[in-house]
């Protein structure tokens, strides 16, 4: 299992540069902000098509996931775009793998959400409540209007399954192959860790303003598990997948504790929390393959570039926060703001860097 990782080495960059790179993170995470919600929260064309009964949860369902297709492929274009004119990037340095890869990649997402499936299970119980009782009646009768016939049912699992991979893919080709990638190439892994770490995990916390203390856990705990995969596999497959599984974990329980089955529920838990143990002891070679990429993660780490990724990422948990508030104003007006922003930093970005001011690799 020789995978190779993002950010081999430590580098030491001038402040001018680190204050462009900082830039250039501010105006791809702005574009990718604004693509999103220019055609991920599009209403179109459901505000034109009408449709009533079971076919409106496919349907609203199917359109979903063009749109988060389209997202996907957008974003990942942008990012590439970005890093392949200003410092040669290729597909490979954002985390596409050759397509031989697939079947051991998805195997790897599988046993990372394992084990960290476990390292969380005492938090899953604590927070199931909560997470459920939010859903609301909604969740639930979203999912009774296709109950019968099965096919319907099972369709629409389908659907909702794909929709979350896709999901969960455009987040990690931003916060994961674009992000870490880039700290990590221009400083060391463990750059790239805490800025994409501190920015995932603590920045959800802004997003969803209803969140408790344990919803926050949660999201650090997944952050953690997410860099750490990805650090080790330099795949996005692997952590697009890990995250797909983690948002999917909920929806059976869910259904179940909110219609009354809370025992039922919490055995599905179990049940689900044992399986992950004899996914963990099956693929207990990957497991010593993650670990073993943790420990050379930190031990190589270094004091000084600790501190940098660390500081960094404060700096991009900031900016969180203030996306955060600026997505609480009108759609068209913030969408205009971040391309607005975007342009500016990125042109800032790459002026300099064709002036020289930018260190190049």
């Amino acid at each position: 299992m020789n995978q190779n990782h993002p950010g081999e080495g430590m580098r030491s960059v001038p402040w001018q540069s680190s204050l462009l790179i900082l830039l250039e993170f501010f105006g791809v995470t702005a574009g990718c902000w604004a693509l999103f919600l220019l055609i991920g929260k599009s209403k179109f064309p459901a505000n034109v098509i009408s449709i009533k009964g079971p076919a409106a949860v496919l349907f609203d369902g199917a359109l979903s996931v063009v749109k988060l297709s389209l997202v996907c492929l957008t974003v990942a274009g942008f990012a590439f775009l970005v890093r392949k004119t200003k410092d040669g990037w290729t597909l490979k340095d954002l985390g596409f793998r050759i397509h031989r890869s697939w079947p051991g990649d998805i195997w790897l997402g599988i046993v990372a959400f394992s084990l960290t499936n476990l390292i969380s299970l005492p938090w899953t119980l604590a927070v199931f409540p909560i997470k459920a009782q939010r859903a609301g009646a909604s969740f639930v009768s979203e999912w009774n209007t296709v109950r019968s016939p099965v096919y319907l049912l099972v369709l629409a699992w389908i659907l909702s399954a794909l929709g979350t991979l896709i999901s969960a893919s455009w987040e990690e080709i931003h916060w994961r192959g674009y992000v870490q990638n880039l700290f990590s190439k221009k400083y060391a892994p463990i750059v790239g860790f805490y800025v994409s770490f501190l920015y995932f995990g603590p920045g959800h916390y802004f997003s969803n303003p209803k969140w408790t203390q344990l919803d926050v856990l949660g999201a650090v705990i997944g952050g953690i598990a997410l860099c750490l995969a990805f650090y080790a596999t330099g795949s996005l497959l692997v952590v697009a997948v890990t995250h797909m599984l983690s948002n999917l974990w909920w929806e059976g329980p869910f259904y179940l504790y909110l219609t009354g089955s809370r025992r039922s529920a919490y055995g599905v838990v179990l049940v689900l929390g044992a399986l992950t143990l004899l996914l963990c002891f099956v693929g207990r070679k990957q497991v010593a393959f993650f670990w073993g990429k943790i420990k050379e993660l930190f031990s190589s780490a270094g004091w000084r570039m600790s501190g940098l990724g660390i500081f960094f990422g404060l700096v991009a948990l900031i900016f969180s926060w203030a996306l955060s508030r600026l997505m609480k104003g009108g759609r068209s007006t913030t969408i205009l703001a971040l391309l607005i922003f975007s342009i500016f930093a990125l042109g800032v970005s790459f002026l300099s860097k064709k002036r020289g001011f930018l260190e190049r690799e």
